[in-house]
C-alpha cells in the first residue's frame, strides 16, 4: 500500500509525497503564462538610481529579508560574476542565510533514499518556455546514473495539445526528461545540489509530477 503525505511549500503550492515500490512526487503546480516568482533583479546588490554598489549594511539587510532558497543561489552567483570589487562579507552572509534556511525548513519529500527533496520552484521564461527548478540535499551516495521526469497530466479537453507521440501511446500527459549534469553517481553525500531543467509547455493547467 502506498503512503500519502500532504504538505505545502511557499506560494500555498499544494505537493503530495506518494511512496511507493517507483517512487514520486506529485506536485501539484499548474503550468500558466504567469510567473511562480518574480524576475530576479539583474543587479540586486547596485543602486537603482546610480548604479553603484551598495552600501554593505544594505545588502545584508537585503539578503536577510530573502526566503527563496533559489534566490539565494541566484544572488551569489550575480554577485560573483560581477565586475565589481567583491566583499566577501556579502558572501558570507548569504551562505549563512542559505545555511539556516536548509537547516530550518524541512524538505518537502524524498523522491529516493538518496536525495530529499528541498525546494521546487518553475518559472515562465517565453512563450512555450519554462524553467523548473530543484534543490536537493544528497543523503547518500547514488549507485548508479539516473534521470529525474517532469510527467504533467492534463485534463481531458486538453488532451489533443499534448504530443502526437504521447497521444499515440494513450498517454494523457507529457514528461519532459533532465539528466543531471554532473551525474548523480558523482553527488556526495551532505551535498545541495541545484538543477535546473527548460523545457516546452503549452498554455494549458499541468499537474506535474516528479520521478527520480
Amino acid at each position: 500500500m502506498s503512503k500519502t503525505i500532504h504538505f505545502s511549500v511557499l506560494k500555498k503550492v499544494n505537493i503530495s509525497l506518494v511512496r511507493s515500490l517507483c517512487p514520486f512526487l506529485v506536485l501539484g503546480v499548474l503550468v500558466s503564462p504567469g510567473c511562480s516568482r518574480e524576475p530576479e533583479d539583474p543587479a540586486w546588490f547596485r543602486s537603482s538610481e546610480t548604479g553603484k554598489i551598495l552600501p554593505i549594511d544594505e545588502l545584508k539587510a537585503e539578503i536577510e529579508r530573502t526566503d527563496s532558497l533559489f534566490d539565494l543561489f541566484e544572488m551569489k552567483r550575480q554577485y560573483v560574476i560581477s565586475q565589481g570589487r567583491m566583499e566577501p562579507r556579502v558572501i558570507e552572509t548569504i551562505d549563512r542565510r542559505r545555511d539556516r534556511i536548509l537547516t530550518e525548513r524541512p524538505p518537502l519529500g524524498s523522491p529516493c533514499p538518496e536525495v530529499d527533496l528541498v525546494a521546487f520552484d518553475y518559472r515562465y521564461i517565453e512563450p512555450g518556455r519554462y524553467r523548473a527548478d530543484y534543490l536537493f540535499r544528497v543523503n547518500r551516495s547514488f549507485s548508479a546514473d539516473l534521470e529525474i521526469s517532469l510527467q504533467g497530466s492534463v485534463a481531458p479537453e486538453h488532451l489533443d495539445l499534448i504530443s502526437k507521440t504521447r497521444r499515440e501511446e494513450g498517454k494523457e500527459s507529457e514528461v519532459w526528461v533532465l539528466r543531471p549534469d554532473p551525474p548523480t553517481s558523482t553527488w556526495g553525500e551532505g551535498e545541495v545540489r541545484l538543477l535546473s531543467h527548460g523545457f516546452s509547455a503549452r498554455a494549458i493547467p499541468y499537474n506535474l509530477m516528479m520521478l527520480f
